[in-house]
């Protein structure tokens, strides 16, 4: 029987977790590492803290699993996003602390980058919004002031994945098209790294990672990483991929039709397809995945942030945990769809894809004293649920068939917000079996068809085991359908209140 290892490295842990080839859960192993925060906005992590969590998990959940390392055929990785770790030629890393995504250092080199290249002509480029200090491109100038001697030793600057990679094969100096595409230093159409981008941050694309295929194996296990991580020698190593798409891949989002929902601190819905789907009228974020594929996703940033804020400050009789939610989702549910005219905006971090600024402050609208908490709380959900609903919108007008949705997350345990989404997108949504594994199963699947275990992603996304199916109720989809177009008023009109008053 031969087996499949999959790595979810988020921003504070690793969960490695074994399947079997038809998808089945075997094991999970997790292992958490620290962040350290400078006092003028650095983020970091240690990569020694990464391959300790590597070696650790990897040789538990093997243990767990009650099977032995040479069953296993393929190991893969989901990790976060846009880590800086300067390597040089030799593979030697020279300063082991990586700058993470949420280092905020480089406020000042986002704003030069914005006035060397125009936000229009950015979007155009790279198919992603500027989002400031958060990208590579921002922190990559920083560097280059601050760090000039650093970066001048640098042959490549490699994130989470690449160091395992490293550590577990010998062989680094490339990335996925995902993670590259991700850094918005790439251009989804001629599908390389953008010479006019990397002009106005100023950096030669050498020390950038070749971008590859998350399917492509890159090499194998080799005897002192078998000897550190119990796996065997020889064990190939698949590349993979960042964790949003592995979580999106693991969801089956790469089945044709199918749309995937996020319900966690941010919220956001992403679908694959064979052309970008944004456009100036409509910025959705654009990855290119390889394989001539695109993934497009919105977001409403701050979707379970404003849900938990709303019942923080309405649910103090609601009791503690578990009892307190179901307190909450009692009192929403008997509140009628549209929240009997009250309105919230969830623009607690800037807003969502298609109305944002950093300006842009969360809100209550409509309220009367006859309104109570569940108001507020059914309120909140369909906040975000909006945010997405313009989402849906905009995929199937530029022609993504959407005829359901897989919907993943910690807010995905709440029935009554999975319900209010498929009311308001208007198509079934189902939430899988071992939800809180779909990160590290999207890495499998990875693995799996780098091996040619499977024959391509399609075969495997359709296997997802649904654990709850929701269904739409057409009658409440309409409620919503009239609403829409107040909420794009409401936006506009705050997002002028808000620049007037600050």
């Amino acid at each position: 029987m031969e087996y499949i290892l999959g790595h979810d490295f988020g921003s504070s842990g690793d969960k490695a977790c074994i399947f079997d080839r038809e998808g089945r859960f075997l094991a999970e192993a997790y292992y958490t590492y620290d962040t350290s925060f400078s006092s003028d906005g650095g983020a970091f992590q240690n990569s020694a803290d990464w391959w300790k969590a590597m070696c650790v998990s990897t040789n538990e959940v093997i243990e767990k699993a009650g099977i032995r390392a040479s069953q296993i055929a393929a190991i893969s990785f989901g990790t976060q996003g846009n880590a800086l770790l300067p390597v040089g030629k030799g593979g030697e890393i020279l300063r082991p602390e990586a700058v993470i995504w949420m280092d905020s250092r480089s406020v000042k080199e986002a704003e030069q980058i914005r006035e060397r290249i125009p936000e229009e002509r950015y979007y155009a480029i790279t198919g992603n919004a500027f989002e400031g200090s958060m990208r590579p491109s921002a922190k990559l100038l920083y560097m280059k002031k601050h760090e000039r001697e650093l970066l001048e030793k640098t042959w490549k600057l490699i994130g989470a994945k690449e160091f395992l990679i490293l550590k577990l094969t010998g062989k680094f100096g490339f990335t996925d098209y995902g993670d590259a595409s991700g850094s918005c230093m790439f251009d989804i159409h001629t599908k390389k790294y953008s010479g006019e981008i990397l002009d106005a941050v100023g950096i030669p694309e050498y020390v950038l990672p070749e971008p590859r295929d998350c399917a492509e194996v890159v090499g194998t296990v080799t005897e002192e990483a078998a000897r550190q991580t119990g796996l065997c020698p020889g064990t190939p190593v698949v590349l993979g991929t960042w964790d949003n798409f592995a979580c999106a891949t693991g969801a089956g989002v790469r089945k044709k039709g199918t749309c995937v929902s996020y319900l966690g601190t941010a919220g956001w819905l992403g679908v694959d397809s064979d052309i970008p789907l944004g456009s100036e009228e409509a910025r959705l974020n654009v990855v290119y995945v390889g394989r001539n594929e695109y993934h497009n996703s919105a977001h409403s940033h701050a979707a379970c942030m404003s849900y938990n804020w709303v019942l923080d400050r309405t649910g103090g009789s609601f009791g503690k945990g578990e009892e307190k939610f179901a307190k909450a989702g009692e009192l929403a549910g008997r509140v009628p769809a549209g929240s009997e005219g009250v309105y919230f905006i969830p623009a607690m971090l800037k807003g969502n894809t298609f109305y944002q600024a950093a300006h842009l402050r969360g809100s209550f609208l409509g309220l009367r004293p006859e309104h109570h908490c569940g108001h507020l709380i059914r309120a909140a959900m369909e906040g975000v649920g909006y945010d997405l609903m313009l989402g849906v919108d905009t995929f199937k007008r530029r022609g993504a068939p959407i005829q359901g949705s897989t919907i993943i997350g910690g807010g995905a345990k709440n029935n009554l917000w999975v319900q209010i989404l498929a009311d308001m997108f208007g198509i079934p949504m189902a939430r899988p079996a071992n939800m809180q594994h779909v990160g590290a199963w999207g890495a499998a699947i990875i693995a799996g068809v780098g091996t040619g275990l499977y024959s391509g992603f399609e075969e495997i996304s359709g296997k997802l085991e649904t654990e709850s199916r929701f269904e739409p109720d057409p009658s409440i989809h309409e409620v919503y359908r009239e609403k829409l177009p107040d909420i794009e008023k409401i936006y506009k009109c705050l997002l002028r209140l808000y620049s007037e008053i600050g």
